[in-house]
């Protein structure tokens, strides 16, 4: 049976305010900003959340690696829901990926 993974959600956490979040709809969705607004690190993040083996300031720099320190991916799996999670704080384990905790 095929079935079709679909991102529905892109979270990072920061080390000291709230997190940040894409949702994604059905069909197209388009990322749309200025220049440097942050659209790259968004995909080098997801790039990351799915397996990149850089390390986090090599993935997608140091300013970013030092202001966030997780990143989680929600994905729809014909009728399931999962969650792909790596983390890089202190007390995480970094070499990582969590599947639904």
């Amino acid at each position: 049976m095929n079935q079709t993974l679909i991102l529905r959600r892109l979270t990072r956490t920061p080390k000291h305010s709230d997190h940040a979040e894409l949702r994604f709809q059905s069909g197209v969705n388009v990322m749309v900003g200025d220049k440097d607004s942050g659209k790259t690190t968004w995909l080098r993040m997801l790039d990351y959340v799915l397996g990149d083996d850089d390390k986090p300031d090599l993935a997608f720099g140091e300013g970013v690696a030092a202001t966030y320190h997780t990143i989680e991916a929600e994905f729809a799996l014909g009728d399931k829901t999962l969650t792909l999670q790596r983390s890089w704080a202190a007390d995480a384990a970094k070499t990582k990926m969590l599947l639904d905790g």
